[in-house]
């Protein structure tokens, strides 16, 4: 099956705005060039996909979606085979996010780009994040996801949070602004068993109200890669790296065991630390500039190789 949503003004309506649901079949969804707004009691979309044979893909591209009492969208995924791409859309002043993605089974492959998400504040939640994705506890389940060339400012909450519990998520992040958000930037965090992978390229992530990254590992292993950002004037820790209860922790900022060319600008985080390192690893983080030609070592909490950095800004 294949549902064909186009041009059409979608408002007010005393529930969800749209809602598509799935189950133990095959659908396919293209949601284009909609004005989805002003929904008085909850979600501008909700899109479920249900059961163990269920599998939905589709496109989300070009809508407004705004000014709903709940997330712009909700995406919600138990079945077997999950792909979504959310292309172009301006997703602003929902009370409770922008986009929220919660899957906890089989294989999900979301390709977020080229969006504006910004100014989702509200009071029905605390969580008036800019994006969420949640990968819950099926140790068998796979996420795949691709954050490209987005606008995520001025949201009440986070501007990113991925959160892998059990399974394999495996996200890239490239040519991003994430700024001036009530709380950090970009939070990762990878629980009990799960794997995620993580690297970071060409993103600007600045001037947000806590940190500007918060890589959080508890018992799992996470793998992260940081190239060419910038960590700029955030109101707490530039980057703060946290690894407990033996999980497994690789982290690259330049010239480690990953292979990252580095080449980051991270600098005058309000905090006095530019990194924290709260791990018990030594963070290699060469060939970064760091704000000043010869760097301050009060800038850096933990063990940090930073020598040799850079004399001028790379970005």
């Amino acid at each position: 099956m294949t549902a064909t949503i186009q041009d059409n003004l979608i408002s007010e309506n005393q529930d969800d705005n749209i809602f598509c649901y799935n189950n133990a079949s095959t659908m396919n969804l293209l949601l284009n060039n909609n004005n989805i707004s002003s929904s008085p009691v909850d979600l501008g979309i909700r899109i479920y996909n249900i059961s163990d044979d269920s599998i939905f893909s589709g496109n989300i591209s070009n809508n407004t979606i705004s000014d709903n009492l709940n997330q712009g969208m909700y995406l919600y995924n138990t079945g077997s085979d999950f792909s979504m791409e959310i292309q172009n859309n301006t997703i602003n002043g929902n009370q409770a996010g922008g986009i929220d993605f919660d899957t906890d089974a089989g294989t999900s492959t979301l390709t977020i780009e080229n969006n504006i998400i910004s100014n989702n504040i509200g009071g029905v939640t605390t969580n008036d994040t800019g994006i969420s994705i949640d990968q819950d506890t099926d140790a068998n389940s796979t996420l795949t996801l691709t954050l490209n060339n987005n606008y995520i400012e001025n949201n009440g909450y986070r501007g990113i949070l991925l959160d892998n519990a059990d399974g394999t998520f495996n996200t890239s992040l490239t040519n991003n602004t994430i700024g001036n958000n009530g709380l950090e930037g970009l939070y990762i965090i990878n629980q009990t068993t799960g794997i995620l992978t993580a690297n970071l390229s060409n993103n600007n992530i600045i001037q947000n109200s806590s940190r500007g990254v918060w890589l959080y590992n508890n018992a799992g292993t996470m793998n992260s890669i940081f190239e060419n950002n910038t960590i700029a004037m955030n109101k707490d820790d530039g980057l703060e790296l946290d690894n407990l209860e033996c999980g497994i922790f690789n982290f690259d900022l330049g010239n480690g065991s990953l292979n990252s060319s580095g080449q980051n600008s991270i600098f005058a985080n309000s905090s006095g630390v530019d990194i924290d390192n709260d791990t018990n690893e030594s963070i290699s983080a060469e060939n970064n500039w760091w704000g000043l030609t010869t760097p301050n070592p009060a800038r850096f909490s933990g063990v940090i190789d930073y020598e040799p950095w850079l004399t001028t800004d790379p970005n």
